[in-house]
């Protein structure tokens, strides 16, 4: 069975980010978590500049992929 991969890990075998700039991202999502908010991790990275938008698409559609091969 194949591990289940999430934004992170695509991120970071990519070579997107560094594993430094994920413990970060993690650490912001969680206080937002905390004030009740509940912000993607890709958002997150978004806006620390850590990736760019079209990264940010690249990852997700890996992830579509991953989570339905063959198209459906």
């Amino acid at each position: 069975m194949a591990k289940r991969r999430n934004f992170g890990d695509v991120a970071l075998r990519k070579g997107y980010i560094s594993e430094e700039t994920l413990k970060k991202a993690l650490e912001i999502q969680k206080k937002e978590q905390k004030r009740g908010r509940y912000p993607l991790l890709g958002l997150v990275l978004l806006k620390m500049g850590a990736i760019t938008s079209t990264q940010l698409i690249e990852i997700i559609l890996e992830l579509e992929e991953k989570s339905h091969p063959g198209g459906g």
